[in-house]
């Protein structure tokens, strides 16, 4: 079939290293564009983090204390640009983590809130047994620790 056995040789070894740089460039190619993506991504997502930081503002307007009931009723405004959710709040009670509490409208003791419009009062409740004396209210939003203190006395 071929007349010059070595020249065939030479075209298939030259064929087969042209094919496995094609597949390497093609691979080395889809790595690039995945990284590039990727980072892209990462990017978009820390962009709407530090957005969502920058339009969040919290005011605690009031706190108050139920002795009977052991209650402690924290009014909270949203004074910022953002819906927030209620859920990722991180409630803090004298420096020490509430995990279990419940957000209402203000007023409305029956209506759980799950989101938190801009320029409405909620009222956080926890229960907490508290002596008599000064006391520190903690309340941070999930957008990275954007949060407001307030100190009362019962």
């Amino acid at each position: 079939m071929f007349k010059n056995k070595k020249a065939a040789g030479d075209a298939v070894s030259t064929l087969i290293l042209f094919i496995a740089v094609v597949g390497i460039s093609v691979g080395l190619v889809v790595s690039i564009k995945n990284y590039a993506f990727e980072t892209q991504e990462s990017l978009r997502f820390q962009n709407n983090v530090v957005n969502k930081q920058l339009k969040t503002s919290i005011d605690i307007t009031n706190v108050y204390y139920n002795e009977t009931g052991e209650r402690v009723y924290i009014y909270l405004k949203n004074i910022g640009e953002t819906t927030l959710i209620s859920e990722s709040f991180d409630l803090y009670i004298d420096e020490s983590y509430i995990v279990e509490f419940n957000v209402t409208q203000a007023g409305n003791w029956s209506a759980n809130v799950s989101l938190i419009n801009i320029q409405d009062t909620v009222a956080f409740i926890a229960s907490k047994a508290l002596s008599s004396g000064s006391h520190q209210v903690k309340l941070v939003s999930g957008y990275g620790g954007t949060g407001t203190t307030e100190y009362f006395n019962t």
